[in-house]
Protein backbone atom coordinates (compact mmCIF):
# COMPACT_ATOMS: atom_id res chain seq x y z
CA UNK A 1 0.00 0.00 0.00
CA UNK A 2 1.16 3.68 -0.64
CA UNK A 3 1.58 5.95 2.00
CA UNK A 4 -1.34 8.72 1.81
CA UNK A 5 1.12 11.48 1.98
CA UNK A 6 2.64 10.05 -1.27
CA UNK A 7 -0.47 9.94 -3.40
CA UNK A 8 -0.86 13.53 -1.71
CA UNK A 9 2.48 14.64 -3.21
CA UNK A 10 2.01 12.57 -6.78
CA UNK A 11 -1.79 14.52 -7.01
CA UNK A 12 -0.98 17.91 -5.68
CA UNK A 13 2.95 18.61 -5.55
CA UNK A 14 2.29 22.22 -5.37
CA UNK A 15 1.97 21.75 -1.50
CA UNK A 16 4.39 20.46 0.70
CA UNK A 17 3.01 17.95 3.23
CA UNK A 18 4.58 16.75 6.66
CA UNK A 19 2.88 14.40 8.37
CA UNK A 20 1.92 15.12 12.25
CA UNK A 21 0.13 13.07 14.96
CA UNK A 22 -2.86 15.41 14.42
CA UNK A 23 -2.58 14.16 9.97
CA UNK A 24 -0.68 16.82 7.65
CA UNK A 25 0.26 20.15 7.95
CA UNK A 26 1.51 22.28 5.10
CA UNK A 27 5.44 22.75 5.30
CA UNK A 28 6.25 26.37 7.20
CA UNK A 29 8.77 27.47 4.57
CA UNK A 30 6.45 27.33 2.08
CA UNK A 31 4.25 30.74 4.40
CA UNK A 32 5.42 33.12 1.87
CA UNK A 33 4.21 32.01 -1.13
CA UNK A 34 0.84 31.87 0.15
CA UNK A 35 -2.18 34.37 -0.70
CA UNK A 36 -2.08 36.42 2.25
CA UNK A 37 -4.16 39.35 0.31
CA UNK A 38 -6.69 41.55 2.16
CA UNK A 39 -9.61 39.46 0.32
CA UNK A 40 -12.38 38.00 2.44
CA UNK A 41 -12.09 35.03 4.16
CA UNK A 42 -14.78 32.82 3.87
CA UNK A 43 -16.43 29.86 5.62
CA UNK A 44 -17.04 26.85 2.93
CA UNK A 45 -18.29 23.73 3.54
CA UNK A 46 -16.38 21.48 1.67
CA UNK A 47 -18.96 17.92 0.83
CA UNK A 48 -16.86 15.49 0.35
CA UNK A 49 -16.60 11.55 1.27
CA UNK A 50 -12.57 10.75 -0.10
CA UNK A 51 -10.60 11.12 3.14
CA UNK A 52 -7.86 12.41 0.68
CA UNK A 53 -9.45 14.76 -1.50
CA UNK A 54 -10.82 16.60 2.31
CA UNK A 55 -7.74 16.41 3.29
CA UNK A 56 -5.80 18.56 0.24
CA UNK A 57 -8.94 20.68 -0.29
CA UNK A 58 -8.90 21.77 3.21
CA UNK A 59 -4.92 22.00 2.84
CA UNK A 60 -5.72 24.63 0.04
CA UNK A 61 -8.50 26.45 1.50
CA UNK A 62 -7.12 26.62 4.87
CA UNK A 63 -3.34 27.99 3.01
CA UNK A 64 -5.43 30.59 1.04
CA UNK A 65 -7.12 31.88 4.77
CA UNK A 66 -10.18 30.77 4.58
CA UNK A 67 -12.32 28.27 7.56
CA UNK A 68 -13.51 24.85 6.43
CA UNK A 69 -16.01 22.43 7.56
CA UNK A 70 -16.17 18.80 6.26
CA UNK A 71 -19.27 16.91 5.85
CA UNK A 72 -18.63 13.14 4.40
CA UNK A 73 -21.67 13.05 2.27
CA UNK A 74 -25.13 15.17 1.46
CA UNK A 75 -26.74 13.71 4.19
CA UNK A 76 -24.65 15.55 6.28
CA UNK A 77 -24.25 18.58 4.89
CA UNK A 78 -27.93 19.45 4.80
CA UNK A 79 -27.81 18.32 9.12
CA UNK A 80 -24.81 21.23 8.75
CA UNK A 81 -26.14 23.41 6.95
CA UNK A 82 -27.04 27.02 8.87
CA UNK A 83 -28.15 30.00 7.01
CA UNK A 84 -25.89 32.40 7.36
CA UNK A 85 -22.87 30.60 8.60
CA UNK A 86 -21.42 29.18 4.88
CA UNK A 87 -20.47 31.44 2.48
CA UNK A 88 -19.75 28.59 -0.37
CA UNK A 89 -19.91 25.10 -0.22
CA UNK A 90 -18.29 22.87 -2.40
CA UNK A 91 -20.03 19.63 -2.86
CA UNK A 92 -18.98 16.56 -4.43
CA UNK A 93 -21.52 15.26 -7.02
CA UNK A 94 -20.91 11.29 -6.13
CA UNK A 95 -21.09 9.72 -2.65
CA UNK A 96 -22.81 7.49 -0.84
CA UNK A 97 -25.35 7.87 1.71
CA UNK A 98 -26.84 11.19 0.22
CA UNK A 99 -25.28 12.77 -3.50
CA UNK A 100 -24.33 15.95 -4.38
CA UNK A 101 -27.04 16.42 -6.57
CA UNK A 102 -29.46 15.20 -4.23
CA UNK A 103 -28.47 17.65 -1.27
CA UNK A 104 -28.19 20.59 -3.15
CA UNK A 105 -32.04 19.58 -4.58
CA UNK A 106 -32.81 19.70 -0.79
CA UNK A 107 -31.12 23.03 0.40
CA UNK A 108 -32.90 24.73 -2.63
CA UNK A 109 -36.08 23.41 -1.55
CA UNK A 110 -35.36 23.85 2.41
CA UNK A 111 -34.24 27.50 2.35
CA UNK A 112 -35.14 30.55 -0.03
CA UNK A 113 -31.07 31.87 0.43
CA UNK A 114 -28.04 29.74 -0.26
CA UNK A 115 -24.55 30.53 -0.56
CA UNK A 116 -23.28 29.73 -4.09
CA UNK A 117 -23.03 25.58 -4.36
CA UNK A 118 -20.42 24.01 -6.95
CA UNK A 119 -20.21 20.74 -7.78
CA UNK A 120 -16.92 19.20 -7.97
CA UNK A 121 -16.43 15.77 -9.99
CA UNK A 122 -13.75 13.42 -10.72
CA UNK A 123 -15.59 12.15 -13.79
CA UNK A 124 -15.40 15.30 -16.03
CA UNK A 125 -16.60 14.30 -19.33
CA UNK A 126 -17.54 16.76 -22.32
CA UNK A 127 -20.98 18.71 -21.02
CA UNK A 128 -21.05 17.71 -17.41
CA UNK A 129 -20.44 21.49 -16.32
CA UNK A 130 -23.90 22.52 -18.37
CA UNK A 131 -25.93 19.45 -16.62
CA UNK A 132 -25.06 20.20 -13.08
CA UNK A 133 -25.04 23.98 -13.64
CA UNK A 134 -28.95 23.04 -15.29
CA UNK A 135 -29.55 20.62 -12.21
CA UNK A 136 -29.19 23.02 -9.80
CA UNK A 137 -25.30 23.32 -9.03
CA UNK A 138 -24.18 27.44 -9.20
CA UNK A 139 -20.75 26.38 -10.75
CA UNK A 140 -18.65 23.16 -11.49
CA UNK A 141 -15.16 22.14 -11.03
CA UNK A 142 -13.77 19.24 -12.32
CA UNK A 143 -11.04 16.97 -10.13
CA UNK A 144 -8.68 16.58 -8.96
CA UNK A 145 -8.98 20.86 -7.53
CA UNK A 146 -6.10 22.85 -7.41
CA UNK A 147 -5.63 25.94 -5.78
CA UNK A 148 -5.46 28.35 -8.43
CA UNK A 149 -8.47 27.02 -9.79
CA UNK A 150 -10.01 27.21 -6.02
CA UNK A 151 -8.73 31.19 -5.43
CA UNK A 152 -10.25 32.04 -8.71
CA UNK A 153 -13.37 30.72 -7.61
CA UNK A 154 -13.34 32.45 -4.91
CA UNK A 155 -12.39 35.54 -5.97
CA UNK A 156 -15.52 35.15 -8.69
CA UNK A 157 -17.76 34.17 -6.26
CA UNK A 158 -17.01 37.13 -3.87
CA UNK A 159 -17.36 39.54 -7.00
CA UNK A 160 -21.02 37.70 -7.38
CA UNK A 161 -21.74 37.40 -4.18
CA UNK A 162 -20.99 41.50 -3.86
CA UNK A 163 -23.15 42.19 -6.84
CA UNK A 164 -26.01 40.28 -5.56
CA UNK A 165 -26.15 41.85 -2.01
CA UNK A 166 -25.40 45.47 -3.93
CA UNK A 167 -29.02 44.70 -6.33
CA UNK A 168 -30.83 42.98 -3.18
CA UNK A 169 -29.89 45.78 -0.81
CA UNK A 170 -31.00 48.26 -4.10
CA UNK A 171 -34.25 46.43 -4.35
CA UNK A 172 -35.06 46.25 -0.96
CA UNK A 173 -35.10 49.80 -0.24
CA UNK A 174 -37.70 50.61 -3.55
Amino acid sequence: MIPEELVLQKQYPEIILRPTPEGFRTDDSKKNIIDASSEKKLHILCVEDMIVHQKVIHLMLTSLGHTVTIAGNGKLAVELFQPGKFDLILMDIQMPVMDGLTATQKLKEKYDVLPPIVGLSACAFEGDCEKYLAMGMDEYLPKPVKKDDLRRLISKTLTCSEIDLEIFTQNSNL
